[in-house]
């Protein structure tokens, strides 16, 4: 298998990354839920989204 990205001389390229975790969203269980997001250039070059083992819990 061969894989490859073939970016133009004059391209101005990008590396975005962005976070986020709700805080104990899920009304069913008190988790929350994490994710991330990475772009290069415009193309979405991974992500992902997961739910927290851990139960949130306040500490007020």
């Amino acid at each position: 298998m061969y894989n490859a990205i073939h970016i133009k001389a004059s391209s101005t390229l990008t590396l975005i990354s962005s976070a986020d975790v709700d805080w104990a969203s899920s009304l069913y269980d008190s988790r929350s839920i994490a994710g991330y997001s990475i772009y290069f250039g415009r193309a979405l070059a991974s992500w992902q989204s997961k739910k927290q083992h851990v139960v949130a819990h306040s500490s007020t």
